[in-house]
């Protein structure tokens, strides 16, 4: 499938997405629902919305402020699509796509 993207595209403004929680949903193709974050690198992420231990939704909102936590059994991630460390976590399971 061909992307839609041939360029920028505007999604929200630069001070909305600074904020570390703020995030946008997109539509990417062949990836499907996405969330879009400032990473801690200070570059935008685009952050698939499925946990990588169930695949549950991580968000259903299409623009917020929440954190990356799955609500089957609360798996963090931080802006830049890293599991964060938990006790019942063995390794890590990035969400980054891009």
């Amino acid at each position: 499938m061909e992307s839609f993207f041939h360029g920028p595209a505007y999604l929200a403004p630069l001070s909305f997405l600074a904020s570390s929680n703020n995030y946008v949903q997109i539509i990417l193709p062949d990836l499907g629902r996405c969330n879009v974050k400032i990473g801690e690198d200070g570059k935008p992420r685009a952050l698939s919305n499925a946990c990588a231990h169930r695949g549950t939704e991580i968000i259903t909102e299409v623009i917020g402020d929440r954190k990356l936590v799955c609500p089957y059994h609360g798996w963090r991630y931080n802006r830049s699509g890293n599991l964060l460390p938990n006790l019942s976590v063995g390794s890590n399971s990035p969400i980054c796509l891009a």
